[in-house]
């Protein structure tokens, strides 16, 4: 910020006042130019001698340095750093008071004046060192959040506190931090306003827990500490102004460093997610309170450098002069298009019109960013390092988006089509079925999901979640499985009996598979209600319609089925997507782990539905994926609510668990519980589970798995 340092800026400021024999007059100003200082021997000795006779002791900046800053600031000067100091110390000082001075010999510099420009520099480069600690800070408490999501998804998989902990610990930590949402009752169902007007989710309580110490944190940075030199030469005597300024600049930093965060926050392709496994869900709790920190820190700043410029000892004039400028209406764009982006990211605008609000924060997202870069462009250049802060925003958000084309361009490679088939499942309930054909198949790990974008409609360049319900391979593969269930000699001979069929017919072995992937969508309003306008007025027979596949996302694990030794998988509505997911994902997991079926029960499903066409529909499905009494380890029940009422839930699960430790009952139990259904559905199997943990004394684990997709 000060070259080589704050005193040999000091040194270049304080004779930057004096007016010198080749300056200008332009409207009764004295007006000096970098040209005329630099070819002006009473200004460059009296520099250099400042150096020598100020800084040498209070700075560890080489001379070397500072004649590298004098060659810099200067580039055109016909004196030497040593030329300058040959023509001896000058003989008188000036206090650097009035540009009207003329400087025509060279002279020394008022002590006491000096360490004002001195130390003001001095300190302000000391805050300003502060700002950046801080900002590289928010970043690093990002990563130990991550280090420590990391660590526990490790201990997750091998069981580690299992091993190292007292049963108490673990059951405190599960039941009153891990699983519970923030006041023990809602976590899916919405904060409203009033009974039409949802605001937004509240997190689950280790979540909230750690956004609030988040937010605990910047307003400690926000406040703490503030070291100033009170007699500033910009704001003498004004301690106010000079706090408007360390205030401002402190907020401008820590805004800057939370953009990057908060859009890692929000991107699909998030390394974060990948080595924590939090769902993407979790994430988007964090991506939006983070955004409301960033923008209050940017409205801060702004307000700051208002009251600066509007309070004595400057004028309403003058701040009509310096918002003329450039670089602070680029402030001002990016000031209120991050202010709007709050109010219009409510959740009632969200279920209402998913397609205005991605419109909205995609362009409201760019102004941001553009305000921002030019703000700083504008102001500094590249001078201070601000714009590095911007440059890790261009690399995450460029990161993502490279990714989520490199995804749909791999699902092309392996044989996607780009016209989807729009089939009508349920009219009453407005289900539809997407399904894409795709020639190579892979699809091996639990609820995964798929965006989906629809280029014939507007807006077409928005994308909508799916989970994949069915993938199915239509052609043969040799190298299934289920082979692993015979012993080596027996595959020898499989082998051998293969090889020599092949010979016989001369037919290479087929070496892809071709698939679907079927989606099931209950259609809403905005894109969806679009599609299912297109089918009625088609007459409800199914139609083509050009789209484009991204993905997989969410879940990577392959052996989710082994973690637990019991599952209760509890959906509701379009939660029979999740059904047909995890039948088919346990179906192929049994093939390839060569699992036989026994008449413990494996998986218990439990369905709740309205509508009685989209039952109906499951029910044939599930015929089609799991045939009657052909595996005997996975229980399957499908409730009419509008026939039978609803369940109790909290008793349902209860009874599961209490009938699954009646069977097992020595060592350790691990039961998974997942939910997918409406919001007061799945609050209820969080509550349930939270008051079940104490059965942790009993050997019991039981866990609580949702990702509601609650965006």
């Amino acid at each position: 910020m000060y070259i080589p340092d704050p005193c040999g800026a000091a040194c270049f400021s304080y004779f930057q006042v004096f007016s010198l024999e080749c300056s200008t007059t332009i409207e009764n100003e004295r007006l000096t130019t970098p040209g005329c200082r630099s070819s002006s021997e009473p200004y460059m000795s009296s520099v250099a001698w400042c150096w020598e006779l100020q800084c040498t002791n209070k700075t560890s900046v080489s001379t070397q340095k500072f004649i590298e800053a004098w060659n810099t600031k200067l580039p055109s000067n016909n004196f030497s750093f040593f030329d300058a100091l040959s023509s001896g110390k000058p003989k008188n000082s000036l206090n650097a008071s009035s540009s009207k001075i003329n400087l025509k010999e060279p002279a020394l510099v008022n002590d006491t004046l000096f360490y004002i420009y001195y130390k003001s520099s001095k300190d302000f480069l000391d805050s300003e060192t502060y700002h950046a600690r801080m900002a590289l800070s928010l970043v690093m408490i990002t990563w130990s959040l991550v280090f420590f999501g990391t660590l526990y998804n490790i201990n997750e998989k091998f069981h580690l506190d299992e091993r190292y902990l007292p049963k108490t610990v673990r059951l405190c930590f599960r039941k009153y931090l891990l699983l519970p949402a923030l006041f023990n009752e809602k976590c899916c169902v919405p904060i409203k306003l009033n009974e039409g007007f949802p605001i937004d989710y509240v997190p689950p309580r280790i979540v909230a827990i750690t956004i609030i110490f988040y937010y605990i944190i910047n307003i400690i940075f926000c406040a703490v500490p503030y070291r100033g030199f009170w007699e500033d030469l910009s704001n003498p005597h004004d301690t106010a102004s000079l706090m408007y300024t360390y205030v401002g600049n402190r907020t401008g930093v820590l805004s800057f460093a939370n953009i990057p965060i908060l859009i890692l926050f929000a991107s699909r392709n998030n390394i974060f997610q990948w080595l924590t496994g939090w769902s993407y869900a979790t994430f988007q709790h964090f991506h939006r309170h983070v955004s409301i920190i960033c923008v209050l820190e940017a409205f801060v700043h702004s307000v700051c450098y208002t009251i600066k410029y509007v309070k004595k000892p400057y004028s309403a004039h003058y701040y009509a002069n310096e918002a003329a400028k450039p670089y602070f209406w680029w402030g001002i764009l990016a000031t209120v298009a991050c202010s709007l982006m709050p109010p219009l990211t409510v959740l009632k605008i969200r279920i209402t019109s998913y397609e205005f609000f991605l419109v909205t924060h995609y362009i409201l997202s760019i102004l941001f960013v553009i305000g921002c870069a030019y703000h700083i462009k504008k102001r500094f250049s590249t001078e201070w390092g601000y714009n590095y802060w911007l440059y890790c925003s261009y690399a995450v958000w460029g990161f993502d988006f490279f990714l989520r084309i490199l995804r749909c361009v791999r699902l092309k490679v392996k044989g996607c089509k780009s016209k989807a088939i729009v089939e009508i499942v349920d009219i009453e309930s407005k289900t539809i079925k997407i399904t894409f054909k795709i020639r190579d198949f892979s699809q091996d790990c639990v609820g995964n999901y798929y965006y989906i974008y629809f280029f014939t409609i507007f807006p077409f360049f928005t994308s909508h979640p799916f989970t994949v319900a069915e993938w199915k391979g239509a052609a043969l593969n040799f190298n299934s499985p289920v082979h692993e269930c015979t012993t080596e000699s027996e595959n020898e001979d499989m082998m051998k009996e293969i090889k020599s069929q092949e010979q016989a017919i001369k037919l290479p072995l087929p070496s892809a598979l071709s698939s679907n992937y079927t989606f099931y969508v209950q259609c809403l309003k905005g894109t969806t209600g679009k599609i299912f306008n297109r089918l009625e007025q088609n007459n409800f027979n199914p139609f083509e319609i050009f789209s484009v596949l991204e993905g997989p996302y969410g879940s990577s694990e392959r052996d989710v089925f082994q973690d637990y030794d019991f599952m209760i998988l509890l959906t509701g509505g379009i939660g029979n997507t999740v059904i047909i997911n995890y039948l088919q994902s346990f179906l192929d997991y049994k093939e390839r782990k060569c699992f036989r079926s026994s008449h413990d029960t494996k998986i218990s499903i439990l369905h709740l539905d309205r509508f009685k066409g989209r039952l109906n529909f499951l029910r044939e499905k599930l015929k089609d994926i799991v045939p009657p009494d052909s595996f005997p380890d996975i229980e399957i029940q499908l409730h009419d609510t509008s026939a039978a009422g609803r369940i109790d839930l909290k008793e349902y699960i209860s009874k599961k668990v209490d009938k699954f430790e009646t069977e097992y009952y020595s060592g350790v139990r691990r039961i998974g519980v997942i939910s997918c259904g409406p919001a007061k559905f799945n609050d209820i199997c969080r509550r349930t589970c939270v008051d079940l943990q104490e059965k942790l004394c009993q050997e019991t684990i039981i866990s609580y798995i949702t990702d509601p997709f609650e965006w």
